[in-house]
């Protein structure tokens, strides 16, 4: 069996739970005694996020995870291996090009993965992966009456993945919230959502720019309308067995 699962960690922490749950999926699969984290090239991308994943999840909890360096992040085979992707995975290298032939690594000693694997066939199995790994203190006081309203701006306006035009899915989706709900706005960028919304929206509260912070706050929100980003969706399917979301695009 694949006795250690490496993962070339990279992104946001949206792609990082991502990667995380694609490495649970092959432990549960595999029976994989370890999931060794790469964290090195994060300073590749210019965002500079950095390791994020214990704002969400109880670093004590996970007693089987390793912080190691590895060549193969430099290196990248399985993305060299691209016209190849049945033989990069039959000697244990995995990318989203390849993701579901999986079973192909499983009589490796060790599989190496490098992907974001958000359009993995069986992602819907990500949330209950993830679930018994929780901080304790995720949860937080969000009244029953409102309704989060997640915009992303900053990065994501500049590459066109989200634009003013959104206005009307948010308003759209509104139409279906109880009439008595407040309104709460998260976002990383308030000036993009008041060009998005104008005076058409009143807000009770604006949630200030904080990843640790607003996470929370869409998690624990019963009601919320969520971005085309998936931080905000990863705060929609971890809450999803209490709460009810909607999304831009779900996957």
């Amino acid at each position: 069996m694949a006795e250690r699962i490496i993962v070339r960690l990279v992104g946001g922490l949206g792609n990082q739970l991502y990667q995380l749950s694609y490495a649970l999926f092959l432990r549960r699969e595999f029976g994989a005694d370890v999931i060794s984290l790469d964290v090195s090239k994060m300073g590749n991308y210019e965002e500079g996020w950095g390791l994020l994943i214990f704002d969400v999840l109880n670093r004590n909890k996970l007693g089987f995870l390793r912080f190691d360096r590895h060549g193969l992040s430099s290196v990248r085979p399985g993305k060299a291996l691209f016209f190849a992707p049945r033989v990069a995975a039959s000697i244990g290298l995995i990318t989203d090009r390849n993701q579901e032939l999986y079973p192909k690594v499983e009589k490796r000693a060790y599989c190496f993965v490098d992907g974001y694997f958000e359009t993995f066939s069986r992602r819907s199995e990500y949330p209950e992966l993830l679930r018994p790994f929780l901080r304790d203190d995720l949860l937080i006081d969000v009244p029953e009456n409102v309704t989060v309203l997640n915009v992303r701006g900053g990065a994501f306006k500049s590459i066109g993945r989200s634009s003013v035009e959104d206005r009307d899915f948010y308003l759209d989706a509104l139409k279906a919230t109880p009439s008595n709900q407040k309104l709460w706005l998260v976002t990383d960028d308030v000036t993009f959502a008041f060009e998005m919304f104008g005076d058409s929206l009143d807000f009770a509260k604006i949630i200030e720019p904080d990843p640790f912070w607003n996470f929370r706050v869409i998690y624990s929100a019963k009601h919320k309308i969520l971005s085309n980003s998936t931080f905000a969706k990863w705060a929609g399917y971890l809450s999803s067995d209490f709460s009810k979301s909607t999304y831009f695009s779900e996957f």
